[in-house]
């Protein structure tokens, strides 16, 4: 498979035919004839904007897609580290804040923000914390038709973040106990999930009339039926790591059509039955907060596929979203995020 895009070498060449074959051998070679790694994919900030810059994205359909999301939305209590996380050492914290957070939330938001129609499926507890979160959803343009109430006190997700912007994790135990297993699927253009437990016939289900997206279930054995699996390189075990297109189709089963693997800031690869290609990551000098980067990643993956992109371009697009996300985290909630390539 290659990533590479009509128009992207220099046309005009004939003048010098022997030149001219010189270098469509060599484009070929490049294209169908080489394993591309890491230091030779990695390209500086001009020239990876230059390329998306110069790409013209197609829109194939003239509204937008309504989404289902089978994700929580969190309330996040972030602590600003003064240092890494050692085993066994000490730490100490500048500031404690909580926000809103969550795969439901940032894929949500950011789907929003590129004017699709989202519904979000997911538990919010029934106190005025998270009375007033769910309407706050409603104020960003959430339908919350399919967000039940659940009766208890809104546990926040501790969120630790080093002075490199890493972060780490903290829920608590009870947060993701239940099976997702019955939902309406009608009228659903794009079902993404990014929940531990998720019935696989509903997914199956959804497979059959809607375009699937879900994240890598991080469960062994669970299965994921989808059509487009994504999974961060940091969540895999060394077995999923090391035959990565058979755990894919295992967890995915026949309707999927592309593995698409992130790893921070090296190049994401995707995997597919026409082979593997590798789309670059734009450099950023400092990353403050990394915290979303993955759940807006899917947003602009799921707004690209919509929009007729091919699996490529997609990825491309879906970069460049989490590009500027880890830049302005602001601009999430900002449309002129998205106007100088829409």
């Amino acid at each position: 498979m290659s990533c590479l895009h009509d128009g992207y070498f220099t046309p005009g060449l004939d003048a010098d035919p022997e030149l001219a074959e010189t270098i469509r051998g060599e484009t070929g070679r490049q294209q169908n004839g080489i394993e591309l790694i890491v230091p030779e994919i990695m390209v500086s900030r001009q020239v990876w904007e230059g390329q998306l810059s110069s790409h013209a994205f197609p829109c194939e359909i003239s509204t937008m897609a309504t989404v289902l999301i089978i994700a929580r939305p969190n309330i996040d209590r972030v602590w600003r580290l003064t240092a890494r996380l050692v085993a066994g050492g000490r730490n100490s914290y500048k500031s404690i804040d909580e926000r809103y957070g969550g795969g439901g939330f940032y894929t949500g938001i950011a789907l929003v923000t590129l004017k699709h129609r989202i519904r979000l499926a997911a538990t919010i507890a029934d106190d005025p914390k998270g009375r007033r979160f769910r309407s706050d959803l409603i104020k960003f343009g959430f339908d919350v038709e399919y967000v039940r109430m659940v009766a208890g006190q809104t546990k926040p997700v501790e969120v630790l973040v080093d002075p490199w912007g890493e972060r780490t994790i903290i829920a608590p135990a009870t947060v993701e106990h239940g099976i997702v297993a019955d939902l309406p699927l009608d009228h659903i253009d794009v079902v993404y999930v990014n929940a531990r437990r998720v019935e696989p016939r509903l997914m199956e289900a959804a497979t059959e009339r809607s375009l699937v997206v879900a994240q890598a279930p991080l469960e062994p054995g669970e299965r994921r039926p989808c059509h487009f699996l994504v999974a961060s390189h940091s969540d895999l075990s060394p077995a999923q790591k090391a035959d990565p297109l058979s755990f894919a189709r295992t967890a995915a089963g026949n309707a999927l059509r592309a593995y698409i693997v992130t790893d921070g800031a090296r190049p994401v690869r995707i995997y597919s039955a026409d082979g593997d290609g590798t789309i670059p990551v734009c450099p950023l000098s400092q990353i403050d907060d990394s915290s979303g980067a993955g759940d807006v990643f899917c947003a602009g993956l799921i707004d690209a596929l919509t929009r007729g992109l091919s699996i490529c371009d997609s990825t491309l697009f879906a970069n460049f979203l989490a590009t500027r996300f880890l830049a302005d985290r602001a601009r999430l909630f900002d449309a002129s995020l998205v106007d100088d390539v829409l």
